[in-house]
């Protein structure tokens, strides 16, 4: 079970209607950047009431590991809090919401991960898109 908490950040609006699964959609992403110890993930496209996927390496355990969602103007929309991961790939899923649960328009966002060891050091992170469409809700 993940965590989510709600932080600062200006709600980039949605409809609040109910949602539909359907097929990922996400564009080509233009760079993955490396921030040191945030692995950063841009230019990935959201259709609203779809979900976006990633798939996130580390290169070590980590203690504690984030990831935020930001919209095309900087505006962090999400928040997830996952703890503690074992080093190698795992599959994250954005389900397209806010940390106060309205969903997002369609749109380019930004998504970052940090992780930390026990010793707070930063753990190396390899975002990439997936290439299937994730699960249905």
């Amino acid at each position: 079970m993940r965590v989510v908490t709600a932080h600062d950040g200006v709600d980039a609006g949605g409809d609040g209607g109910s949602r539909a699964a359907g097929p990922l959609d996400m564009a080509v992403v233009l760079d993955t950047v490396d921030k040191g110890d945030i692995t950063s993930l841009s230019q990935v496209s959201l259709t609203q009431g779809e979900t976006v996927c990633v798939n996130a390496t580390l290169a070590s355990a980590a203690a504690d590991v984030t990831m935020e969602v930001y919209d095309a103007k900087g505006n962090k929309v999400r928040t997830e809090l996952y703890g503690a991961m074992a080093a190698g790939g795992s599959t994250e899923v954005w389900e397209g919401l806010s940390d106060w649960g309205v969903i997002q328009p369609s749109g380019t966002y930004s998504i970052n991960l940090s992780a930390t060891d026990i010793d707070a050091n930063a753990v190396s992170v390899t975002l990439a898109p997936c290439q299937e469409s994730p699960p249905p809700r």
